[in-house]
């Protein structure tokens, strides 16, 4: 009927499959709501999401609640993409493109059998070698979250989180500022705003720029 109805569904097969937790998805959502409080930019602002209040939230589609969707915005992004040589004399810090990847099937991407794991492990094998990097070195990251089983579904897809254990793993302040892998942290999605992705890579740049301010991952490179 919808897509958060097809997530819906995906998310329960993934539960039968792995035991995956609804407290994995309410870390998601918590460490997002936590990081829109230090951006200015934020459509959440006010108060952060607690456990309770992700437990007690209405249900959309069972078994996905209100806090595991995305917001609906209107507004706008722009780049500006260069050679690295012509970045070298702009006013701001150059922010480096390593590697770009994709992956496209013919069949509808909700109707995955693997939660997403084939495309997203075709992807990584692609772009970590050609970045000349690995998922250990990876100092934040910014993932799609239009619905937040797809954040777990891509942590274990481009292996930053062991397979069937990413509801498990993001617990705990894991991927909250100060973790070990923060992520969404310009609220994302879910509590930033809903610019079809586009602003997860404005909050890259930002992030590598070191222009976040209190929302600042330390030493962030990668």
């Amino acid at each position: 009927a919808s897509p958060g109805a097809q997530l819906g569904l995906m998310w329960r097969r993934y539960q039968h499959e792995y035991g995956g937790k609804r407290e994995g998805l309410a870390a998601v959502s918590m460490a997002h709501r936590k990081h829109a409080q230090l951006n200015p930019n934020a459509v959440m602002q006010g108060r952060e999401l607690s456990l309770d209040d992700y437990m007690n939230a209405r249900l959309i589609a069972d078994p996905l609640c209100l806090y595991d969707y995305c917001l609906i915005n209107d507004g706008g992004v722009a780049f500006i993409v260069t050679t690295a040589e012509r970045a070298k004399d702009l006013k701001k810090p150059p922010v480096y493109i390593s590697s770009t990847a994709t992956c496209a099937a013919l069949d509808n991407y909700y109707a995955q059998e693997d939660f997403f794991e084939a495309p997203l492990n075709s992807i990584a094998s692609r772009l970590y070698p050609a970045a000349g990097v690995t998922p250990k070195d990876m100092d934040f990251a910014e993932i799609y979250d239009n619905f937040t089983p797809v954040v777990l579904f891509s942590l274990e897809g481009y292996g930053l989180a062991p397979k069937g254990e990413s509801s498990n793993w993001v617990q705990g302040g894991r991927v909250e500022l100060g973790g070990e892998l923060p992520i969404g942290t310009s609220g994302a999605h879910t509590s930033e705003s809903y610019m079809q992705g586009w602003a997860l890579h404005v909050e890259a740049v930002r992030q590598l720029r070191g222009e976040c301010g209190d929302r600042q991952v330390k030493g962030a490179e990668i």
